[in-house]
């Protein structure tokens, strides 16, 4: 590390003592570690004042350095302190910086310990080599010890799996589905993989809008996109109503446009985001040089981005495109890799992309896919896929910004079960109900509820919901949403004859 960085790492380790991270930082560095003698000077003086029980912060901190007649050591002087204030990281992170300095002091000290060592070595002074020898063993003695302190924490207290009072966590972050279902765990890692058109970032957005709304922190890394216009223009598009203060505040912007050093992107993270996405895994491995069917690209990925993210409590969601092998995309992991997908502790999706793609001024969707679920309450909401073992239909995912709605709608249908026996079906599909629904929405005039769809025909509630989500998937009737209703208009009609195409 160059002393450049050594140096602005200090900085941040005093930013954040000064904004409440003294206890932490001073467990981990001591003032005499600092390289900047200047900012050891500043470290023992917030560590006096901590220990005298007084308020920590730039102005009551350069007073006590002037009743000192020490404030012109500092460069600067007060706005000096008040930069610190300013730059500094969260507390949180503090022992992120605060590792740095200790560890750049310990490879000082052994580097002088050393040229001590070797110039005692030259002259022949057994005597000053055999301290300095020791000196050194109990210095790297010292240092292992130091990182060995977290050991006792990695034993799982396994009482609360045993006495009833652990509780998975329910999938409670992003978007709703229709019937108020959210498909993301907290504190769990989430893959989405999809090809292109499919819809993966309006996915995410419809997430991120989701989280903004409620007045969380969402966090987005982009490994494709370096400039973050094209996610502002999709989520202002979704959500209007958000400020350029929200935005700004909650939503962070996390730059890729370089690769990402250990533990950088953990000091990167704001405090206590709801949500953080991911986006782009194969981009990622490229960029650290990763081979993204290697189950090592996996472990490395996750040691680097999904570790310091969940341990946010952040529900984490990674962006991916799948292999391109036409035979190969019933692959639940997508990557060539199972890593990818035994990996993962929340929901591996999948989107396929339909007849209607997702796209700029239209109304499209796909079909969404559970491939994995952990804790298998997401995959309880959907329909198993009886042509792909271990997929689960959880519905279509909607995008409509075509030019008659006044902002883009993203909006997730969920399944409908046809639990009439007495329906007539071809397949799993009421077709008979299907066409009586098409033909009496064909002669209405406007877009009508879905109550007002289901009366139309008679028959039992579930069959004509599953009649209409068929018809709106195979694009017969087109759905929009307006607030919280959806509205349908008919678009073509459904044929019980598919010979019979005289009304097309």
């Amino acid at each position: 590390m160059t002393d450049q960085l050594a140096v602005e790492a200090e900085r941040m380790t005093l930013g954040a003592m000064i904004c409440g991270g003294v206890e932490r930082a001073l467990q981990i560095v001591a003032p005499g570690d600092f390289y900047d003698p200047r900012h050891g000077m500043l470290a023992a003086y917030i560590a006096e004042m901590h220990r005298e029980g007084e308020v920590i912060d730039p102005v009551l901190l350069g007073k006590r350095l002037a009743d000192r007649g020490e404030l012109n050591r500092v460069p600067g002087g007060i706005v000096y302190l008040l930069d610190l204030y300013k730059d500094a990281p969260a507390s949180t992170q503090v022992g992120y910086y605060a590792r740095i300095v200790a560890d750049e002091a310990h490879r000082r000290g052994v580097a002088v310990l050393a040229a001590q060592i070797g110039d005692a070595s030259r002259i022949e002074d057994r005597s000053t080599r055999r301290t300095r020898l020791s000196q050194l063993r109990d210095v790297l003695d010292a240092h292992t010890s130091e990182t060995r302190t977290d050991t006792p924490r990695r034993r799982v207290n396994l009482l609360p799996f045993l006495n009833g009072t652990y509780n998975p966590p329910p999938p409670s972050i992003g978007g709703e589905r229709d019937d108020n279902r959210q498909m993301l765990y907290p504190g769990r890692w989430h893959t989405l993989v999809a090809p292109t058109a499919a819809g993966k970032s309006w996915f995410a957005v419809w997430h991120v809008v989701a989280e903004l709304r409620r007045g969380n922190t969402v966090a987005y890394a982009h490994f494709e996109e370096h400039n973050p216009a094209g996610m502002v223009d999709r989520i202002r598009s979704v959500a209007p109503e958000l400020t350029i203060e929200d935005l700004v505040d909650r939503f962070i912007w996390l730059d890729c446009s370089s690769t990402w050093r250990a533990d950088e992107f953990a000091a990167a993270l704001p405090e206590r985001p709801s949500l953080i996405v991911l986006d782009g895994i194969v981009a990622a491995c490229s960029q650290h040089g990763w081979v993204a069917d290697k189950p090592e690209a996996v472990g490395a990925y996750r040691e680097l981005f999904i570790t310091p993210a969940t341990k946010t409590g952040a529900a984490v969601i990674s962006l991916g495109h799948p292999v391109k092998a036409r035979d190969r995309q019933a692959e639940r992991h997508g990557f060539g890799a199972s890593a990818w997908l035994d990996e993962v502790d929340g929901v591996a999706f999948r989107l396929e992309a339909s007849k209607s793609p997702i796209r700029r001024d239209q109304r499209g969707f796909s079909t969404l896919f559970c491939v994995k679920d952990r804790y298998g309450q997401v995959e309880a909401a959907g329909q198993a896929d009886a042509r792909r073992d271990g997929w689960f239909y959880l519905g279509a995912f909607t995008v409509d910004s075509s030019t008659d709605v006044d902002n883009t709608v993203a909006f997730l249908t969920a399944p409908s079960s046809v639990t009439d026996p007495g329906a007539v079906t071809q397949g799993s599909m009421p077709v008979v109900l299907m066409a009586a629904m098409s033909a009496e929405l064909a002669k209405q005039g406007h877009a009508l509820s879905q109550n007002a769809v289901l009366a139309l025909v008679p028959g039992k509630t579930d069959a004509k919901r599953a009649a209409l989500e068929f018809l709106v998937n195979g694009e017969f009737v087109v759905q929009t949403k307006r607030g919280n209703t959806f509205l349908h208009r008919h678009h073509k009609p459904f044929l019980l004859d598919p010979e019979d195409d005289s009304d097309e």
